[in-house]
């Protein structure tokens, strides 16, 4: 299983049998990612991050959408099945070094 993104940002509803919240699907199985692919989706593979060790997390803005941290919290390797924004946000906030002045 596999979280997907949609390029609509905050896209709520149905794509085929995957269900979309804030532009994110969170269990999309490993079955459908072609299709997604092909059609511009960004992939997100919880055991599989994005982002490389050397390559620093975009942190979003604090009025971003869920979907937003979602992607950080997956680059970051958390797990974000079943949680809320905020529970995300504040696992994103402790699991990233302060900003350096």
């Amino acid at each position: 299983m596999a979280i997907v993104k949609t390029p609509v940002e905050g896209y709520t509803g149905p794509i085929g049998a995957d269900l979309f919240v804030g532009g994110v699907c969170t269990d999309v199985p490993d079955d459908r990612l072609d299709y997604y692919r092909r059609q511009g989706y960004i992939i997100l593979d919880q055991e599989h991050p994005t982002a490389t060790p050397e390559t620093p997390v975009q942190l979003p803005a604090d009025g971003a959408p869920k979907a937003d941290w979602v992607t950080a919290a997956v680059q970051l390797g958390i797990d974000v099945k079943g949680k809320t924004k905020a529970e995300i946000i504040a696992d994103v906030t402790a699991a990233t070094p302060p900003a350096e002045e």
